[in-house]
């Protein structure tokens, strides 16, 4: 082992560990258990994420986090309805009736926006910048890369399933699952558009944020019937369209040309 591969091994280590105690620890950094509960997962997420990255190009993965050389409005066109899916989860009908508020005062939302970068960035980094690569490094062909974003997935939403041991009811963790697998492979299919995880990450925090504004910081009806009816017909439109995507467009360029993310 080299020197460079001894201090990487000792940093990822003591990370790792700090990570751990913080996860498992209760502190009151501040003396107020509402602000503390806040700051924690972003502290942890956040050395969650560098944890990630750091192992993203210990495996090669490096080429995920870079921008330069990659196009962006092509992608970004046709992600577009991908992003239309994350800001849809937003209670705008609920605020705009006034049937939903936010309660919480600026800086806690502000915080609260915080931690959704955080977590988006932890997350993507890990699911979409190391678990999705490894599932495509042999995947040659339309259904070879499409299992690879069906697998990948599958691992994004099964480990929600822990949210039961912190105390979640075993119906909503199981719409939990079901959503995060499809969200899942929403965002792998946005990797294959754009060569990086930093849309992803965007789009994960914009999601989060959205839809847990009013639960966190806020009160009232979130899901009224015209919510409920808009986002069923905007995810099966935009399902369908990931399906054409990844089965016409996005494998067959990839396998073909090699220049995608593997």
């Amino acid at each position: 082992m080299n020197r460079k591969s001894a201090i990487f091994n000792i940093i990822f280590i003591l990370a790792l560990a700090a990570f751990a105690a913080l996860e498992l620890a209760n502190i009151d950094f501040f003396g107020d258990q509402k602000l503390s509960g806040m700051f924690k997962p972003i502290l942890t997420r956040g050395i969650g994420g560098i944890l990630a990255i750091m192992l993203m190009k210990r495996l090669g993965y490096g080429r995920l986090l870079s921008v330069s050389g990659k196009p962006f409005r092509r992608p970004f066109l046709l992600t577009l309805p991908c992003l239309l899916v994350c800001v849809n989860n937003f209670p705008f009908i609920g605020l705009f009736t006034g049937n939903a508020r936010v309660t919480s005062g600026a800086g806690f939302v502000a915080l609260f926006a915080l931690e959704c970068i955080s977590v988006g960035l932890f997350e993507e980094a890990v699911f979409r910048g190391i678990i999705f690569p490894i599932f495509l490094e042999k995947a040659r062909g339309e259904r070879e890369i499409f299992k690879a974003v069906l697998f990948s997935s599958a691992v994004f939403g099964g480990v929600h399933l822990f949210n039961v041991f912190a105390g979640a009811g075993i119906a909503p963790t199981l719409l939990q699952v079901g959503y995060s697998f499809l969200m899942g492979g929403m965002w792998a299919v946005s990797l294959l558009h754009y060569g990086h995880i930093w849309p992803c990450a965007a789009m994960h925090a914009i999601y989060n944020f959205g839809g847990m504004l009013i639960p966190n910081h806020g009160e009232g009806l979130v899901w009224d019937a015209w919510t409920v009816v808009i986002t069923a017909v905007l995810g099966i439109a935009v399902g369908a369209y990931v399906l054409f995507y990844l089965f016409k467009k996005a494998a067959a360029r990839i396998a073909n040309e090699e220049q995608g993310i593997i």
